[in-house]
């Protein structure tokens, strides 16, 4: 495995023998090179950082048998981030109405699971996300300005590392003013 941070001045980090695997850690970074099998290419994979979680919840995420490192102080431990939910998440569209037509009024319907220890908090914008209005699923929004560019965004949190808040379905439905000329 060869560092190019330094692309003139590529540094020897490990090797491994032709078709084996080799482990090694840099910084918050673990670069593993991966032996290919079957017609599947091998190859250098990078771990990027770790996220610090406490002993309650690396038995949940042990429970989906997580690898994990030892952390620096007693009681804690090092998991990939990729398997823990950090606060807050943010899902957000692209325009959904059509360009020349002015939005007045919004209803966002979902279907989502917050779990125990989380929560959605959605937005609607008709102007393309300058602006955005809280709103509450399955209630109508009247928007103060009429606008072109219809966009929703909900805003997912968690008090726990080991659970995330599922949003599984978004329907938008809307009023429309008379198409905008050019």
């Amino acid at each position: 495995m060869v560092d190019v941070t330094t692309p003139s001045q590529p540094r020897l980090l490990s090797t491994a023998p032709y078709g084996g695997a080799g482990l090694y850690a840099v910084g918050r970074h673990v670069y593993i090179a991966v032996r290919g099998s079957r017609g599947v290419p091998g190859g250098l994979r990078v771990m990027e950082t770790f996220t610090t979680v406490s002993a309650d919840t690396l038995q949940r995420l042990r429970a989906f048998g997580i690898p994990f490192l030892p952390g620096k102080t007693p009681g804690t431990f090092l998991v990939n981030r990729a398997y823990t939910f950090n606060t807050p998440g943010l899902v957000q569209s692209t325009m959904l109405s059509r360009s020349h037509i002015q939005v007045l009024s919004a209803l966002l319907q979902v279907e989502d699971f917050w779990g125990p220890a989380g929560r959605i908090d959605y937005a609607l914008s008709n102007d393309g996300g300058a602006h955005w209005q809280p709103v509450q699923p399955g209630e109508w929004v009247q928007f103060a300005q009429p606008g072109t560019d219809l966009r929703w965004r909900a805003t997912l949190l968690s008090t726990d590392l080991a659970t995330t808040p599922l949003l599984e379905m978004v329907r938008l439905q809307y009023t429309t003013a008379a198409p905008v000329r050019p």
